[in-house]
């Protein structure tokens, strides 16, 4: 696939030439609204987490559109309810995302070693993921008990969890917290 292509062409140049720094750019932005398969997903994934570390702008658009991208692709309402219950089920997306990258997002956020900029860059990656076990990630930060005394975080994690697209099976629990 042409996004494939681009996956491999961004691994072997580097991001100091400003063409190449603007491609990966597009690519980051526009992933998210025009990748039409889940078979993307893991190598896109493996290269926001493990890759990009030369740029930290191009590293954290990465880190956040990415979780957009699968939200809209894995997650529900992930566009092919019409499937029935497996339609968002397909190629594992969905199991995948959310036993590697939301546990890496979970780290990137608690990681205390990080300035708050860069927490915020996972909680707002948080944010963009539909998916009810953020919950257990974010709820610390939303109570008050994990933000420390930045109110940034605190802050996110409210807003996220008051989000209308979360899935319904969490709002009782949004609600008891």
């Amino acid at each position: 696939t042409p996004y494939q292509f681009l996956l491999e062409k961004f691994k072997s140049m580097g991001v100091e030439a400003p063409e190449n720094f603007a491609n990966i750019l597009d690519f980051i932005l526009n992933a998210p609204v025009n990748l039409k398969t889940t078979k993307m997903i893991e190598p896109i994934m493996n290269w926001v987490m493990n890759d990009l570390e030369d740029s930290r702008v191009l590293k954290s658009l990465a880190v956040i559109n990415f979780a957009t991208l699968v939200t809209r692709a894995c997650l529900n309402p992930c566009g092919r309810e019409y499937l029935g219950n497996s339609g968002c089920q397909m190629d594992n997306c969905k199991k995948l995302v959310e036993d590697t990258y939301l546990p890496w997002l979970a780290e990137g956020l608690n990681n205390e070693g990080n300035q708050v900029w860069e927490r915020m860059v996972y909680m707002m990656a948080l944010y963009n993921f539909n998916s009810e076990k953020i919950l257990t990630i974010i709820r610390p930060y939303a109570i008050g008990t994990a933000a420390g005394p930045d109110t940034r975080l605190r802050l996110t994690a409210i807003y996220a969890l008051r989000k209308n697209d979360m899935p319904y099976s969490t709002k009782n629990e949004i609600l008891q917290g």
